[in-house]
């Protein structure tokens, strides 16, 4: 029969360890430290936003250099390291940090998830796997003439489900720049008063359009310059596309080319007149100017969460919690969004625009990829033009991000914009 022992009751420093000659037994403890040192297991890092780090676009308003340090936390420090290497940010270029994170004494980063950390103002941000290494992207501002806008990057050669019940994939190629909103008021006027009576520049005064464009829509909104412009067909918008290719060359010495041609001729008259030119027009695959979106492009941007994983076709951008719309089959075993009106503007909230930051973005840091207006795509079907997203007077039928309508491209109403693009 063994005999048990017990520790508590054992007077302190009574039992030596022999091979350990500086241990000792507390009372009433059945630990015995070794070396007067207790081993403690590492915790695994917590603290998931990183800050300190100024977007390039906003260091760039206020000529502010690149950071090169983080925030430091109780648990971690890190360096900033940027491409390009610029000494002062540029404007026309996405800037991508890389973040070098050091644990603190007492933490690890052996248990991080997989893209786990995020950076304010960021369009995307990757760490793998127990990784303190982390890449963040951030959108490129142009600014001229006192009117600014951001574009994010979104890089080729991705797959990704598409319809309203992710029953078909997808592949978009290329890769290209999206505005982060719908085209403003402000720009449009800015460039339609250029286009339309400027002189001087190539491409000024030389611009005629069916519509004249409206900030805002709806009776009851406030119609400001931040709103998106609506009562724009088709042919204005990719008319209005060129002239803000020419504009934005004029204003800041590019040389972007314009991308919609007629018989190698520049698009720039949008009216009844000369519809055979716009229904007709070639978009330059090579040129680098600024274009509408391709419906694949459309959804790609508004389905994008990290790369890898997708929002569901029932779901609107940026809201992964729940569907939309319940068609009676809820993809992903979900049930119905509680949280929609953080992300759509749409008929159960409104019934008019709003600011085009107004509500909560998606992953890319896209604005009303659901809600607020319906946006032109370059796309044909049948004869008429695609638009997607949906807009205030819709239902949330309407917002599911792999749902799409088509239109006569000469079209026009308050519930139509459209946003813009370039080739990266």
């Amino acid at each position: 029969m063994k005999k048990i022992f017990t520790v508590f009751g054992v007077t302190f420093a009574l039992l030596i360890i022999t091979a350990c000659p500086n241990s000792t037994v507390p009372v009433d403890t059945p630990t015995v430290p070794v070396g007067d040192s207790t081993v403690q297991d590492n915790k695994v890092i917590d603290i998931s936003a990183i800050s300190g780090i100024i977007p390039p676009f906003v260091a760039y308003l206020q000529a502010q250099p690149p950071v090169t340090l983080i925030t430091e936390t109780e648990q971690y420090n890190g360096t900033v390291s940027w491409s390009p290497s610029d000494n002062l940010f540029g404007a026309e270029t996405v800037y991508t940090a890389t973040i070098t994170l050091t644990p603190k004494t007492g933490y690890t980063l052996t248990g991080v998830k997989e893209n786990f950390f995020t950076v304010s103002g960021a369009t995307t941000v990757t760490n793998v796997v127990d990784s303190g290494i982390v890449t963040a992207v951030f959108s490129a501002i142009y600014i001229a003439d006192g009117v600014d806008f951001n574009m994010v990057y979104v890089p080729g050669g991705m797959t990704f489900p598409t319809g309203t019940n992710d029953d078909s994939i997808a592949t978009v190629t290329n890769s290209y720049l999206i505005c982060e909103t719908e085209v403003t008021y402000e720009l449009w006027e800015k460039v339609y008063s250029w286009a339309t009576s400027g002189n001087g520049a190539t491409g000024a005064g030389q611009y005629t359009f069916a519509n004249v464009g409206r900030a805002g829509g709806g009776v009851a909104g406030s119609q400001d310059n931040h709103e998106p412009v609506t009562t724009v067909n088709w042919h204005d918008s990719i008319v209005w596309c060129n002239a803000l290719t020419e504009w934005y060359n004029a204003q800041k010495n590019t040389n972007y080319e314009c991308v919609y041609v007629y018989q190698d001729a520049i698009i720039r008259d949008s009216r009844d007149t000369n519809a055979t030119a716009c229904d007709n027009a070639i978009a330059r695959t090579t040129a680098n100017g600024f274009r509408l979106l391709t419906s694949n492009e459309y959804e790609l941007a508004a389905r994008y969460r990290d790369g890898k994983n997708w929002t569901y076709g029932d779901h609107a951008s940026g809201d992964n919690t729940g569907a939309c719309y319940d068609d009676g089959s809820i993809l992903g075993g979900q049930g119905m969004s509680t949280i929609l009106d953080n992300y759509a503007v749409y008929s159960d909230n409104s019934g008019y625009t709003t600011d085009v930051y107004n509500k909560s973005p998606n992953a890319l840091r896209l604005f009303h990829m659901s809600g607020n207006v319906s946006e032109w795509c370059f796309d044909l079907y049948q004869s008429s033009r695609v638009l997607r997203g949906g807009s205030f007077r819709n239902t949330a039928f309407y917002l599911r991000v792999g749902y799409w309508i088509q239109l006569s491209a000469d079209y026009e109403y308050w519930t139509i914009g459209f946003r813009i693009a370039r080739t990266q």
